[in-house]
């Protein structure tokens, strides 16, 4: 089976790509702000591990926090190693929309907050996510930055 992507009308690809310099911090955070989950990269030993994660980013988009249950294997996996690489796109998983997809990849080191930082971080997180505030104040969950 093949695919061909179409062009749009009325656009020039390789012109219509390019972001002025001075525009890309915004344009970065915007694209963070409008997607609803990322995925977490983390490892034991050699071996990747991939899961999804509700996240949020700060005004900058230069730390994000996520929430992760205590009792799994990314979790355990995260103390052994609080290396982490965290995937945020905007992938629908169409063919018509390869040629749109876009992705950011942050790479960093997850950290445990103390009770100051969580009560900030935890209000962002439930403005984006409010369906999650029982999960979020569940025994087991934690959230981590990175």
């Amino acid at each position: 089976m093949s695919y061909k992507l179409e062009e749009k009308e009325d656009e020039n690809p390789v012109k219509s790509r390019g972001l002025e310099k001075k525009k890309l911090p915004e344009k970065l955070r915007q694209f963070i702000e409008s997607q609803p989950f990322a995925v977490l990269i983390t490892q034991k030993g050699i071996a990747p591990y991939v899961s999804p994660v509700a996240f949020v980013s700060n005004e900058k988009a230069h730390l994000s926090s996520f929430s992760i249950t205590k009792a799994t294997r990314k979790y355990s996996y995260l103390m052994a190693h609080p290396e982490v690489y965290l995937l945020i796109d905007n992938w629908k998983n169409k063919i018509k929309d390869f040629r749109d997809i876009m992705a950011v990849a942050a790479i960093g080191r997850a950290a445990h907050m103390g009770n100051f930082e969580r009560s900030i971080i935890e209000k962002f997180y439930l403005m984006k996510y409010p369906y999650l505030v029982d999960f979020l104040h569940f025994p087991t969950t934690d959230l981590k930055s990175g």
